[in-house]
């Protein structure tokens, strides 16, 4: 059986002394005892099914994912020479060998067996451990590996004539699925003229992917996307180069473009961009970052920012062993007092005590939102005013109902809602004229709302020493009503100076209506949580300002 040996080397880990190895390896280690003798999820029909009756997708993918934690664990302790974990390793390769399918019911469709994002990560992950572990792993448990990878994954790629849907989808799939049977074909296929005309495909798939991000480089998905899909891509460029010799033709003036977002996506105090399908309190990974900067020259991001072991809720082999192979302790990069991502229409703003992120855009982006004049507000390391990000992926939220989920919809962020009706969905609804001068951020976003009598919507955010201040100056052709929605996952109060949320105050400049009440939010892992909802209501007609200030 024919494998090339990979050069990856998770050893050099331990040689690296800094709090942040030490606190990896402490997780680590902790979360190999916690598994080491727990038995190995059973994945039945009737969780399979659930997705298709309900629309719900925890139930499996909870269990299918610990099977992935367990593979990822048990490889990584074997590499770090803990001879027991070997039996376990073995045990867990032959447990996912005989899963009926690698693909998730959500993605399934029609065909259970397809190479799709999970699959294909489940090769790959396979495929560089067999390769790793060369010599300690059972010969039968091995060769059963790469045949199921062989018969699931590589052969049906290598085969196929129609595209795959992820080959052109310019999103984090281009570079999650290409990455994977691109490193997988390079581990299996011997001859090394073969393997490189294997992956030559590859090509216009990395380069639908790069056309997924802004001119600037932003990821328009969100900075999880990012980490997932510029992982994926940097682990198979990195692995062309030690198997070919050369380097695989992208855009190299893109990519490093490209390799520079996530420092841009750093707010303050590890608060992070959460628009889109995105987390405020997002994580970079280590090796990625390290092998970016030295690859690209990207600015390493303070390492505040930088994800520990735990917290990948899908236990990604690719991510950790590469974090243990690419680290190096750079000293986090200064961090700029604002960043412009123009082709996004983003913006962020730091301050000394309050900082803040911005973003125009349109309603017709990868893991689009109805969000456009969405901000985020941070006070001392607090989420004063929020996007909500990630909400619970169920079959709905990925369907045309999309926009009845609350964070989905403009209901969900802080942005007007016009004569009681939300933004709209599509390429048409965008924001325009978006300037930044020093620390004012600003841009017509009565677009996103197709009502005829709205003209205008100037949303204007200042950062200032002391405050924050927000103004949306309207022209009307007849008298509206106007709401201007707050969102917080904080609780808040009224004051006789205004509103009280978490360590700040909000005011307005003049006297409003104001409701406060809350709304249930599903999260991104299922949890019901409670956000508070704040309204200001008035009626505009011809020009008006509202303007609130936030200190």
């Amino acid at each position: 059986m024919y494998i090339y040996e990979s050069g990856l080397n998770v050893k050099r880990f331990l040689n690296i002394k800094s709090e942040y190895t030490e606190n990896y390896l402490r997780e680590l280690y902790a979360e190999y005892e916690r598994l080491k003798d727990a038995p190995v999820p059973e994945l039945t029909r009737e969780d399979f099914d659930e997705y298709a009756l309900t629309g719900r997708r925890v139930g499996y993918e909870k269990k299918y994912f610990a099977r992935r934690t367990m593979l990822r664990d048990f490889a990584l302790m074997t590499l770090l020479g803990r001879g027991e974990a070997v039996g376990r390793l073995e045990k867990i390769i032959t447990a996912v060998c005989a899963e009926k399918t690698w693909t998730l019911p959500a993605h399934a469709g029609e065909d259970e067996n397809a190479v799709d994002l999970f699959a294909a990560e489940t090769a790959q992950s396979l495929t560089e451990i067999v390769s790793l572990t060369r010599g300690l792993l059972k010969t039968a448990v091995a060769e059963k590996a790469i045949s199921e990878v062989k018969r699931r994954v590589l052969t049906p790629y290598l085969t196929h004539r129609e595209p795959y849907n992820w080959e052109n989808m310019r999103s984090n799939w281009c570079a999650v699925c290409g990455g994977c049977v691109g490193m997988t074909a390079l581990y299996l296929i011997e001859n090394t003229n073969d393997a490189r005309e294997a992956v030559s495909g590859l090509v216009s798939v990395f380069e639908s992917y790069a056309e997924s991000f802004s001119d600037d480089g932003a990821c328009l998905e969100g900075l999880y996307y990012w980490g997932y899909g510029m992982t994926y891509l940097t682990a198979f460029l990195e692995l062309y180069r030690e198997r070919t010799g050369a380097d695989f033709p992208v855009n190299t003036k893109k990519l490093t473009k490209m390799a520079a977002f996530a420092g841009k996506c750093a707010v303050k105090d590890g608060v992070t961009v959460s628009f889109s399908d995105d987390f405020e309190r997002g994580r970079i990974y280590s090796g990625l970052s390290s092998r970016l900067t030295e690859r690209f020259g990207a600015l390493p991001v303070p390492s505040e920012y930088l994800a520990s072991f735990l917290g990948d809720e899908c236990g990604r082999w690719c991510r950790a062993v590469r974090d243990m192979a690419w680290y190096n302790a750079y000293e986090g990069g200064e961090t700029e007092a604002v960043s412009v991502m123009s082709g996004a229409q983003w913006a962020v703003m730091r301050g000394n005590t309050l900082s803040l992120a911005f973003k125009g855009g349109t309603n017709d982006e990868p893991h689009n939102h109805n969000d456009i004049g969405s901000f985020t507000v941070v006070k001392n390391g607090d989420v004063i005013l929020c996007d909500l990000g990630a909400g619970e992926y169920t079959r709905e939220y990925f369907s045309d109902d999309r926009y009845g989920v609350f964070c989905c919809s403009s209901f969900g962020h802080s942005v007007p809602i016009v004569d009681g009706a939300p933004q709209l969905a599509g390429a048409e609804y965008a924001a325009k004229d978006f300037m930044v001068i020093d620390k004012t951020v600003s841009a017509d976003i009565s677009g996103a709302y197709g009502i005829h009598a709205l003209k205008k919507c100037v949303r204007t955010l200042t950062l200032n020493e002391n405050d924050i201040r927000i103004t949306d100056k309207f022209t009307m052709d007849e008298s509206v009503k106007i709401m201007e929605r707050f969102i917080t996952r904080l609780d808040a109060r009224k004051t006789a100076d205004g509103i009280g949320v978490g360590g700040a105050l909000i005011k307005t400049d003049g006297a409003y209506d104001v409701k406060i009440s809350h709304v249930k939010h599903a999260e991104h892992n299922g949890k019901e949580t409670k956000v508070t909802v704040i309204d200001f209501t008035f009626e505009v007609s011809g020009k008006s300002a509202f303007t609130l200030t936030i200190e």
